[in-house]
């Protein structure tokens, strides 16, 4: 009776628990054919138990921020909607597709073709049979749920197979490329020393070529895939898993932002911003500032500083001349008298930077300090990685340089300015920070 009692109060405040397909299509909640509203006793328990479920799995939004807890309120409001439930379920499903269909093809390759030759290939030909299986019954059980949790089952598999892909996608491809060749050399015919000559091309290639999607797809997806039919108790604890699962929550809210664009404008819910905020935070992973001593030499002073923007996923140094990054040697042509030298000689040698992560620098030093005891900043040598251009790091540094080193009432000094791109940087300073006095010398 009281889950009656409940029922009653709740449906008298929200229609959409007498909408038949919220009911049947959402809640999976099955409505006889005889019946009609108001439901029966049996039907109104059902239904109101599968509403505060739902209810209560989506209740962890209210706890998120920002562009995460916009994306997973459209997210709720898009698979608890019949209409746009079907719609995004169609959507999610055919993100898998491709990736699903060349990995049958290669199973499938491997068991059509070497099953004559089983007792060559014994590990393959398992592996392909036992894989070809799991996927299976596994696509069975995620489409064999409905509803609201379907929708959800879905999701988990879509991106366990996004995640798959993007592993091994290219070895599968490469590996269904090559079988492609050798195969046409297989001819029904092909026996004795060329039947086994080419036998042992094969297993070569599969050992080269295949091991290492079987061994990924055994250690990673295998176990992955056993969670995706999980009832988790909220949507916090599925994203918890979804990020640990998918290493990091970046994966899984730019996955879910795409077939989400269809209904931008739910709640304001703009996908493309969530879509830049994603890959903004993407190309900033790994990128810090560093604050250092600058490893040049310069006549004008010592003790010269370095702010530098290092991407700790740059691991190789910047190839050919570039000054500041690779060491420069310099040759001396004319000796201390000003005369030319028979044989020029080394002079001063510039170093490179300290770390090959730094992509761009700003060297600098203080000139002392005014009468009213503010600091008189020198800007020195501004420079980019030459393979780094149009990512906007020099404004980057100037930005961060005005942040966190010169102070309202400070002096800046940009220098002899031999480029227009530093006039600009000069002149947008002056404007966003007229509390601190900024000149250059302009020479371009």
């Amino acid at each position: 009776m009281r889950l009656l009692r409940e029922y009653i109060l709740i449906s008298s405040q929200n229609s959409i628990l007498s909408d038949r397909r919220y009911i049947t299509e959402v809640l999976c909640v099955e409505i006889p054919l005889h019946e009609s509203y108001p439901f029966s006793h049996e039907v109104q328990s059902r239904i109101l138990y599968e509403h505060m479920l739902l209810e209560g799995f989506w209740s962890d939004v209210k706890e998120m921020a920002g562009t995460t807890k916009q994306l997973f309120s459209t997210f709720k409001e898009v698979t608890t909607d019949p209409e746009r439930l079907s719609s995004f379920s169609s959507i999610i499903g055919k993100t898998a597709k491709y990736p699903i269909k060349q990995m049958y093809k290669l199973l499938d390759t491997i068991i059509d073709t070497l099953a004559k030759h089983e007792d060559k290939f014994p590990t393959f030909v398992s592996w392909a049979k036992k894989l070809k299986d799991f996927i299976k019954k596994l696509v069975g059980k995620v489409y064999g749920v409905d509803g609201w949790k379907g929708a959800l089952v879905k999701t988990s598999f879509a991106l366990a197979i996004k995640y798959l892909w993007d592993n091994v996608g290219e070895m599968v491809t490469a590996v269904n490329d090559g079988f492609k060749s050798l195969l046409t050399k297989l001819k029904d015919d092909l026996t004795g020393d060329k039947l086994d000559e080419l036998m042992d091309k094969v297993k070569d290639f599969l050992k080269e070529k295949l091991s290492p999607v079987i061994d990924w797809v055994k250690e990673k997806f295998m176990s992955l895939a056993g969670k995706l039919v999980t009832q988790f108790s909220g949507i916090g604890a599925w994203f918890d898993w979804a990020k640990t699962a998918f290493k990091g929550a970046k994966f899984v809210l730019g996955f879910l932002t795409n077939p989400l664009k269809k209904f931008d404008g739910i709640k304001g819910f703009k996908a493309e911003g969530v879509l830049r905020e994603y890959i903004r935070k993407l190309l900033n992973e790994g990128v810090e500032f560093i604050e250092l001593d600058s490893p040049l030499v310069y006549d004008r002073a010592g003790n010269i500083k370095r702010l530098a923007l290092c991407d700790r996923s740059v691991v190789e140094p910047v190839q050919g001349s570039d000054f500041g990054f690779n060491d420069d040697q310099a040759w001396d042509h004319f000796g201390a008298s000003g005369r030319r030298l028979k044989k020029p000689r080394k002079g001063r040698l510039s170093p490179g930077v300290s770390d090959v992560c730094i992509i761009g620098f700003l060297d600098y030093h203080s000139r002392g300090t005014t009468s009213d005891g503010k600091e008189m900043w020198y800007i020195d040598y501004m420079k980019t990685r030459s393979d780094k251009g149009g990512q906007k790091i020099a404004s980057q540094l100037i930005d961060q340089f005005y942040s966190t080193i010169a102070q309202p009432g400070d002096h800046v000094h940009f220098g002899k300015m031999m480029r227009k791109e530093i006039g600009h940087l000069k002149d947008k300073m002056v404007k966003q920070h007229p509390d601190i006095n900024t000149i250059g010398a302009k020479n371009f």
